[in-house]
């Protein structure tokens, strides 16, 4: 096309419709024309753009004017992918005309691949400004929706519309208002505010009311310099709201000396600890919250014990903080401390009396918790307190604040090491042993001294007994030492009295042993196997008891299971479990006595005991023939024992206790006529009455003694004839022996 004009391509087409109508011999067929214009658009003689059905052809300023005629025949608007199908033609003609088209045309615009001319777009802002005057706002979402803009091109297009006029209206957070809409709106709530006398929630308000929510802040920013109270965020409070508030607030914070900040928040307060701080403290912030203060450093790390050890990264890493004294003065009197939960005038702390008596070492220990409000949590508060409450009652920086409860002086601790000493040494709880033993004792000598209830202050007493491990480990150190000294010294002393007792023991049967060798001239073999046994159950089984009892002292675990075991024992026949504590060499050298103690005589034992003794198999020295005097002596106290018996009792009408009496006076007359000691059990009484009757200064009446308590065992009664004649006898036998 660019080397031909409109005319000239007019008459090219006269010429083909000539030659068309004309009857020639060879006449141009439809093919032959698409091959010359192909030939023609090769060479660059003509510019046409074919259509998709293949039927036409199209000059590039018709395809253009086309382009425009679609748009306008779509009432302004077109997508360009419609394009090619309406026009018949390939999708790249017409990406190719576009540019010319949008150039050639002021009137048009492509947006989002769309075509739109400008007389659409002043429809839509002309249909925008209908909507605004009907309601007054005007979304731009809802605008872009309604047309199916994007959110960006809906903004460009109405923010131009009232740049240039177009539309009366103010743009404001994506919505556009008429100036008369935003008015009443501002009317309505000024008017809203103005009558409430309670803090308002705005949001609850707009919806009650039916207010556009989107104007909140603007008109709120507009409203706060006209009127009597102020905004939070957006919630109202009313001036004369603020003063009631206030004069609650400070009722209450006057006549407690503190205030919880959840009574604030109930009152509409969020942020009460700042509320506070700016009302009674100069600066409004814990930093520099003293008027006249000086701040102090405390250390945040613990002392204790265990713990200690057990946090010990976490208190490498603790810093030391500076905290700030605040003290009440003329100009600030109500100032005070801004707690974790509370707000504390400095007033209050100056007035707390109970500190008063630990402070001057008064008490040991009080519960600080009790004193102080519940609302102070004293973990996160009392470093902040603390400073304070020294300065006020001196003394109290000489204390220590136990699991957050109790607060002790730290002299006590000194007051206590004689008192747990005593204590551990009074229940014996290393001897005992068990960690959980130690710390019951260590836990009960405090909470007695300091007259805490255990079960109520159980954590308290676990953690000062914790603080003081290592204190403790060095009452334990110093108890352990005193109870070796004592536990050697009682050991020996033990020894010395087991010594003593099997020594005595020793001598008895020796004089036994020999009225024994009597009773085997005197009488039959039964009777004297009778009488060895019950010396092996008596003196003999006493005496071996000891031994082993002797044998485990050098060990006190095994001591005591050896005098548990003698007590859980008392015959010779489970005397064999006794031997089981010891070890299996101990054992088999000590079975060969239980052996002996249960054979018929009491010669054999004895034999056994002086060879161990001799050769050191057991640990006594003294089984051996006493000397002449000791003998004699141990023969004398036997003989007086046995009259010392008869003589503080007499025949009564127990029959079994009468014949036990007879006995005892048998023993007697057997001393005194043969010079020698034979206890008498009851099968050989009757053996003895007929020995002694064959003396001849013998009791005459002995035989009819016997009789009578013989008789009266059988029947079991006791006549009165029979008792005044047992008694005479007991006066006559006892005469005899002390003359």
């Amino acid at each position: 096309m660019s080397a031909l004009d409109n005319a000239e391509l007019g008459e090219l087409v006269k010429i083909f419709q000539t030659l068309q109508r004309e009857e020639v011999a060879n006449q141009i067929t439809e093919r032959n024309v698409v091959d010359i214009v192909n030939i023609l658009l090769k060479k660059n003689i003509i510019e046409l753009v074919y259509t998709t059905d293949g039927k036409e052809y199209l000059t590039r300023d018709e395809l253009k004017r086309e382009i425009v005629d679609e748009v306008h025949a779509s009432f302004g608007r077109l997508n360009v992918v419609n394009l090619p199908r309406l026009l018949s033609v390939h999708p790249r003609h017409v990406e190719q005309a576009l540019p010319e088209v949008l150039e050639e045309t002021p009137g048009l615009r492509l947006e989002d691949s769309e075509l739109m001319t400008d007389q659409y777009l002043w429809e839509a802002v002309q249909a925008a400004a209908d909507a605004l005057n009907e309601h007054g706002s005007l979304p731009v979402t809802e605008f872009a929706s309604r047309y199916q803009f994007s959110s960006g091109f809906a903004m460009s297009i109405l923010t131009t519309a009232v740049q240039e006029g177009r539309l009366d209206a103010v743009i404001q957070n994506s919505v556009l208002y008429t100036k008369r809409y935003v008015s009443s709106q501002k009317i309505i709530l000024r008017s809203g505010l103005l009558a409430v006398t309670q803090p308002l929630d705005l949001a609850a308000f707009y919806e009650r009311h039916q207010l556009f929510t989107p104007l909140m802040d603007t008109l709120i920013t507009e409203l706060q310099s006209e009127l009597p109270g102020v905004f939070h965020g957006h919630t109202y409070t009313p001036s004369v709201f603020e003063r009631y508030r206030t004069s609650q607030i400070e009722n209450i914070y006057t006549s407690n000396g503190y205030i919880d900040y959840a009574t604030l928040q109930r009152m509409g307060i969020t942020n009460a600890r700042q509320y506070l701080l700016s009302r009674y403290n100069p600066s409004g912030g814990p930093a520099d919250a003293s008027p006249t203060g000086s701040p102090v450093t405390v250390d945040t790390q613990r002392h204790g014990g265990k713990r200690k050890n057990a946090n010990k990264s976490a208190q490498k890493n603790a810093k030391d903080e500076v905290l700030p004294i605040v003290r009440a003065n003329k100009e600030y009197p109500l100032c005070g401390y801004a707690l974790s939960l509370c707000f504390m005038s400095d007033r209050h702390l100056a007035n707390m009396v109970a500190l008063q008596p630990i402070a001057e070492a008064e008490v040991a220990a009080v519960d600080v918790a009790q004193i102080l409000p519940n609302c102070v949590d004293l973990e996160k508060d009392w470093p902040l307190l603390r400073p304070r409450l020294c300065e006020l009652y001196s003394g109290l920086d000489k204390c220590d604040l136990i699991a957050n409860v109790i607060l002790i002086r730290e002299d006590f601790k000194v007051k206590m090491r004689p008192l747990l000493v005593s204590a551990l040494q009074s229940q014996d709880v290393l001897v005992q042993s068990g960690k959980q033993k130690l710390e019951e004792s260590v836990i009960k000598v405090i909470s007695d001294q300091l007259d805490l209830d255990p079960e109520q202050y159980d954590g308290v007493l676990k953690e000062i007994a914790d603080r003081w491990s290592d204190f403790i480990e060095d009452i334990l150190r110093q108890v352990d030492a005193l109870r070796k000294g004592k536990a050697a010294s009682q050991a020996k002393e033990l020894r010395q009295s087991l010594i003593s007792k099997m020594t005595n023991i020793w001598v008895e049967l020796v004089v036994l042993s020999k009225g024994i060798r009597w009773a085997k001239l005197e009488f039959d073999e039964d009777t004297y196997v009778a009488l060895n046994r019950y010396v092996l159950g008596g003196q003999a089984y006493e005496l071996c008891r000891e031994v082993f009892l002797n044998e485990s002292l050098d060990n006190v675990k095994l001591f005591k299971e050896i005098r548990t075991a003698l007590d859980q024992v008392s015959n010779i026949s489970s005397l064999t479990k006794v031997l089981a504590p010891f070890p299996e060499k101990e054992r088999q050298a000590l079975m060969p006595i239980v052996d002996a103690l249960k054979g018929k005589e009491l010669g054999p034992l004895m034999n056994l005991l002086q060879s161990m003794s001799g050769v050191g198999h057991i640990a006594i020295a003294s089984f051996h023939a006493p000397n002449k005097k000791i003998e004699r002596d141990t023969y004398t106290k036997m003989k007086m024992a046995v009259v010392e018996e008869v003589q503080a009792t007499s025949f009564g009408h127990s029959a079994a206790e009468n014949g036990v009496l007879f006995a005892a006076l048998c023993t007697i007359l057997i001393h005194h006529l043969f010079h020698v000691h034979v206890r008498i059990p009851g099968k050989m009484v009757r053996s003895v009455v007929a020995r002694l009757a064959k003396e001849s200064n013998a009791p005459a009446n002995l035989a009819a003694v016997h009789e009578a308590v013989s008789s009266a065992l059988q029947s079991n009664q006791v006549s009165t004839e029979s008792l005044d004649k047992l008694n005479l006898f007991r006066e006559q036998v006892l005469g005899d022996i002390l003359n």
